[in-house]
């Protein structure tokens, strides 16, 4: 993988006189050229009591395994998002490893706690269940630095920062319940009327790259439009342009999500306008989630990446892991903040 920023130094020509003199160098320096880093998160729930159902479990791992090894074969390497209470579980339940293996190949492994929205939350059950979640999700023999799924009215970022975790990805509107009628941005005021989590599942900020193609650290959770890369919080990592999630770019004929050559087309269209976007200051990136439950049609897969390859090829984009994209973020701040 590239550099944050490829500089192209010109090369100093020198002409020798018949005498030996040496000519006037030139110096000049070509502008920076932001790359977009593009990665790819898996949500791995969805499929209840498959710690007592082994062939349940069995099929349910074949179709992550199978799927990661596709995204690999084209050096994209996932950020698997795992339910505890589900898929960690069933690893216990039946003594797999296929989540230290998928880390060991080139994966990263996070949380999807799915919590946020879950009555007579606090502050602290938030945090304490938070913590909880990353210990047994390590006894795995895994690194779990991300989580996702706590959207809420409490202070979520506060309760991941508690609880241990490094960056939160996926990020919906909903998200934005923890704000105040005086810290909400304009605009999105009727979001503090929803009631759960369907009603604004829009990827946060879609419209306003400033924020969600650049990964930042928040001044707090009931303030966290407000980019404060010097603060300590976990380091919120979004969709880019992307207005839903990667399986809902798309609708069948009667309305409802589906994967077809309509994502695909979604997706490159979120892809060119993030480019119109690219930011030469900061770190740019787009992160496209999905919740695997069924598997996805692999000629639609390897149709992603060839329609792909032609932006890779260029320079224009460069695949990352959400892991790698955090790294860079970290080295970003190292060098400007």
């Amino acid at each position: 993988m590239g550099k944050i920023y490829a500089l192209f130094f010109s090369i100093i020509i020198a002409t020798t006189s018949l005498t030996g003199c040496i000519s006037e160098e030139d110096t000049s320096i070509e502008p920076e050229q932001p790359v977009l880093y593009l990665s790819f998160t898996l949500h791995v729930e969805g499929w209840i009591n498959e710690d007592s159902d082994q062939d349940k479990f069995i099929r349910h791992s074949s179709i992550v395994q199978n799927t990661s090894d596709l995204f690999a074969s084209y050096g994209a390497f996932l950020n698997i998002e795992v339910r505890p209470d589900e898929f960690i579980a069933a690893t216990d339940a039946w003594n797999s490893s296929i989540l230290a293996d998928l880390e060991s190949e080139g994966h990263v492994i996070g949380i999807h706690a799915d919590i946020g929205n879950a009555p007579g939350t606090t502050l602290e059950s938030m945090t304490n269940l938070l913590s909880n979640m990353k210990r047994v999700g390590e006894n795995q023999n895994v690194s779990i630095r991300g989580i996702s799924g706590i959207c809420s009215n409490i202070d979520w970022i506060q309760a991941a920062y508690d609880a241990g975790y490094e960056y939160i990805t996926s990020i919906v509107e909903y998200c934005m319940l923890s704000m105040t009628n005086d810290t909400i941005p304009l605009g999105y005021e009727d979001v503090l009327n929803c009631t759960n989590p369907a009603e604004c599942h829009d990827t946060v900020f879609y419209s306003a790259p400033e924020y969600s193609m650049h990964p930042y650290r928040p001044h707090s959770g009931i303030d966290w439009a407000n980019i404060n890369h010097s603060s300590a919080y976990p380091v919120l990592i979004m969709s880019g342009m992307q207005q839903h999630s990667f399986y809902c770019l798309s609708t069948n004929t009667v309305g409802d999500c589906a994967f077809n050559n309509g994502t695909i087309t979604a997706y490159i269209e979120s892809i060119d306008l993030a480019l119109e976007n690219l930011n030469p200051d900061y770190l740019n990136t787009m992160n496209t989630v999905w919740s695997l439950g069924t598997p996805l049609s692999e000629e639609l897969q390897h149709g992603l990446f060839a329609v792909l390859q032609p932006y890779i090829d260029s320079g224009q984009v460069e695949l990352a892991s959400v892991g790698e994209v955090y790294d860079l973020y970290l080295v970003w701040a190292s060098e400007n903040v």
